[in-house]
C-alpha cells in the first residue's frame, strides 16, 4: 500500500493446516489487518519511522497445535496492525 490505507478482514476466514503466509507493506500510508484471536500468529517485520502492531486482545491461551500465519511486513513512513 502506498499513500492510502488498505483494510483487510480475515475475521470469516479459517486457516488451513499447517503454516500460511501474508507479505503486508506499507509505504506512506496504514494496513489494518482483522484476525480471529485465537489465530497463532508470528510476525516477521521491519520498519523505518513506522510500526507495525499486533493489537489483539487474547483472553485464552492459543494451542501450539492451531495452523500458524506468518505475517511477513515491512513499513515505511506509515504502519501496519493487526487487530480482531
Amino acid at each position: 500500500m502506498m499513500f492510502g490505507e488498505l483494510i483487510i478482514d480475515l475475521r470469516k476466514a479459517k486457516l488451513a493446516e499447517g503454516t500460511q503466509k501474508l507479505e503486508a507493506n506499507a509505504m506512506f500510508g496504514s494496513i489494518i489487518l482483522y484476525v480471529t484471536p485465537d489465530w497463532n500468529l508470528e510476525i516477521r517485520s521491519s520498519s523505518f519511522l513506522a510500526s507495525i502492531e499486533d493489537k489483539r486482545y487474547q483472553n485464552t491461551p492459543i494451542e501450539n497445535s492451531t495452523p500458524t500465519l506468518i505475517i511477513k511486513g515491512s513499513a515505511m513512513f506509515g504502519n501496519i496492525e493487526i487487530r480482531n
